[in-house]
């Protein structure tokens, strides 16, 4: 399904999306997502991971995860 997007800041007026396709792209993004943080699992104990001002662990994963994204 194709959606036409009305103009907003950054995006013509008139923009066709194909619905369908972005889905798609996005699932892949997630999938490839899930690969890295699978990767970072299995190797945890030699991967370190910084702490956030609520002193929960960021590690590669979530940097790789977000890059993906």
């Amino acid at each position: 399904a194709v959606h036409r997007v009305p103009g907003k800041a950054g995006y013509p007026a008139g923009l066709m999306i194909d619905l369908a396709h972005a889905a798609e792209v996005a699932r892949a993004a997630v999938a490839e997502a899930c690969i890295v943080c699978r990767r970072v699992q299995r190797d945890l104990a030699t991967i370190r991971s910084l702490l956030k001002d609520d002193k929960s662990p960021v590690t590669v994963a979530d940097f790789a995860s977000q890059a993906v994204i």
